[in-house]
C-alpha cells in the first residue's frame, strides 16, 4: 500500500507533513507505513479515505494483499534456502 499511497501523494503533489496533518498521524508513523513497516487498519483507511479517496475497502484490501504476498515471498524463501550442509537441487 505504501506505493499506493507515495503515488497518490505525487499525483496531488502532497509532502508528507501534510498528510500526516491529514491522516492524524506522526510524520515517522507515515514513513514506516509507506515502507510497509506499520499496517492499515480500519480508522487509517477510514482516514486514507478522505485524503485520497480511495474507499477504505480498497486500502483495507491493499494491506491484506501486501501481507498475503510478504507471507508467500518468505514461505518460498525458507523453501529454497540450502541449510548447511545440503545441496540445492
Amino acid at each position: 500500500p505504501g506505493d499506493t499511497i507515495v503515488s497518490f501523494m505525487q499525483e496531488k503533489n502532497l509532502k508528507n507533513f501534510e498528510v500526516a496533518k491529514t491522516l492524524k498521524v506522526e510524520v515517522s508513523f507515515l514513513e514506516r507505513l509507506l515502507t510497509g513497516k506499520e499496517r492499515i487498519n480500519k480508522v487509517l483507511a477510514d482516514r486514507l479515505e478522505t485524503c485520497f479517496g480511495a474507499s477504505s475497502k480498497f486500502w483495507l484490501k491493499r494491506e491484506a494483499n501486501y501481507r498475503s504476498e510478504l507471507k508467500r515471498l518468505k514461505k518460498e524463501k525458507t523453501k529454497t534456502e540450502t541449510k548447511p550442509g545440503e545441496i540445492n537441487q
